[in-house]
């Protein structure tokens, strides 16, 4: 009996190593390189739009990342107090978690805030909704009005602050 307990507590510290993110979310924005903004070729899918705010998602190009870390991601945003700012032409990350990030972009010319992160959360979970993930996804929401929100692999994107 003695001789199964030491595989076993390895292994279940095994688990517990995997289980845990490497780093959870943290009120901290990773600013990325223009590289952002080169529009990736992918499908379109405009399809059961449901918010007239924005004019379309695309799916793929930015690396899969995990969904229900995304879902975590979009909770958190939900949760976080105050109004999110972006120079133009810029890029940050507000959520990461597993590798697996969600991002706003400014693609006006000049400074731009949000009422709120729900705002962000909003647009990952649209994201969600429309790419159909199975076990992973990634894709980019177009606001009408010159913003957009990223679920990207920090690594797709630039981005060398890994989660």
């Amino acid at each position: 009996m003695h001789s199964l307990m030491m595989p076993l507590l390895l292994a279940l510290l095994a688990l517990t190593a995997f289980a845990a993110p490497n780093q959870p979310n943290q009120p901290v924005s990773v600013k990325v390189p223009s590289s952002v903004f080169e529009q990736p070729d992918s499908q379109v899918n405009s399809t059961n739009l449901l918010l007239r705010e924005y004019e379309h998602v695309t799916c793929g190009d930015w690396g899969d990342v995990n969904v229900p870390e995304i879902e975590v991601g979009i909770d958190y945003l939900r949760g976080v107090k105050g109004e999110p700012h972006l120079d133009a032409h810029t890029c940050e990350r507000v959520s990461c978690s597993w590798d697996s990030g969600i991002y706003w972009c400014n693609d006006m010319n000049r400074h731009r805030h949000l009422p709120g992160y729900y705002n962000i959360a909003d647009g990952a979970a649209k994201i969600l909704q429309n790419c159909q993930p199975v076990f992973g996804t990634t894709g980019t929401l177009f606001h009408n009005d010159d913003w957009r929100v990223l679920i990207a692999r920090p690594s797709n994107t630039g981005d060398d602050k890994r989660c």
